[in-house]
C-alpha cells in the first residue's frame, strides 16, 4: 500500500464524517429544500475575570429576556434559553443556513471564592453577561505542616 492511499482512506473517513455531521443543505425534488435542524444549539461565549469578579458574556443575538432562563444548581451556574425561528420567507428556496433556532443551554462550574446570593445577569445589544462577584473574604491556604511520626 502507498502513502498516498493512506491520504485517500482518511480523506474518504474525513468527507463521510463531515457530511454526517454537517448541516448544510439538502435538495429535494424540484429543487426545494429540506433543512436539517438540530434538537438543540449552543451558544458560544468568554469567560474571564478582574479583580472583583468573574463574568461569563454568552452571544444571544434575537433572543429576548423572557426566551432566557439563568439559575444555580449545586456549585453549577446554567444558562437556558429559547431562540424562536424567523418566519420563513414565502416563494424562496434557502441555499444555506447558518442560524440556529430552538433551544439552547450551557453550563459552567462556579469557582468556590464567588458570593452566590450576588450573581447578577444582564442582557444587552444580544450578548447575556453573568456577573458572579467575588468574595474578598474567601482564602486557600495550600500550605500545611505535617508532622513526622
Amino acid at each position: 500500500m502507498r502513502l498516498d492511499d493512506f491520504f485517500d482512506l482518511d480523506n474518504f473517513f474525513e468527507d463521510k464524517f463531515d457530511s454526517f455531521f454537517s448541516f448544510e443543505p439538502e435538495y429535494k425534488e424540484k429543487n426545494k429544500r429540506q433543512i436539517r435542524k438540530p434538537d438543540s444549539w449552543t451558544p458560544l461565549g468568554d469567560v474571564y475575570e478582574d479583580s472583583k469578579s468573574f463574568k461569563f458574556k454568552i452571544d444571544l443575538p434575537g433572543v429576548l429576556k423572557n426566551q432566557i432562563r439563568v439559575k444555580t444548581v449545586g456549585n453549577k451556574l446554567m444558562i437556558e434559553g429559547y431562540r424562536i425561528p424567523e418566519k420563513e420567507e414565502e416563494n424562496c428556496i434557502y441555499h444555506h443556513v447558518e442560524r440556529y433556532y430552538g433551544p439552547f443551554s450551557k453550563e459552567f462550574e462556579i469557582p468556590e471564592n464567588v458570593l452566590p446570593d450576588k450573581i447578577s445577569a444582564e442582557l444587552k445589544d444580544g450578548q447575556l453577561i453573568v456577573t458572579l462577584p467575588k468574595d474578598d473574604s474567601y482564602t486557600i491556604d495550600n500550605s500545611k505542616e505535617i508532622n513526622i511520626k
